[in-house]
């Protein structure tokens, strides 16, 4: 579970959307796409994070798939999913997702 981020959510690092640290300290790095799996692994969206997982962080590559899995040690988390748990559940997700549609 991602406790903090490190840096801003978005494209200020060239190969990772996210940076942070989880509740026990391990960094977290994490790549958002709405590209497919496939997609992703041929285009080497995918394989970017391999560095960050040698050095310790957990991985973490949300894009469109069915369902969670694991891809070379990397957490692959489908999008549709974050969407409708935070986006449509949470009253946060709802708060964010207005202010951003605006």
């Amino acid at each position: 579970m991602l406790q903090s981020t490190l840096a801003p959510i978005g494209r200020t690092m060239p190969d990772v959307d996210i940076f942070g640290l989880s509740t026990t300290g391990q960094p977290v790095v994490a790549q958002v796409t709405y590209h497919t799996l496939e997609a992703t692994a041929k285009n080497g969206k995918l394989g970017r994070l391999n560095a960050y997982a040698r050095d310790g962080a957990k991985t973490i590559m949300f894009c469109r798939c069915d369902a969670p899995t694991k891809v070379d040690d990397h957490l692959v988390f489908p999008l549709g999913t974050v969407y409708r748990s935070f986006c449509e559940g949470r009253p946060e997700g709802k708060a964010w997702l207005a202010a951003v549609s605006s």
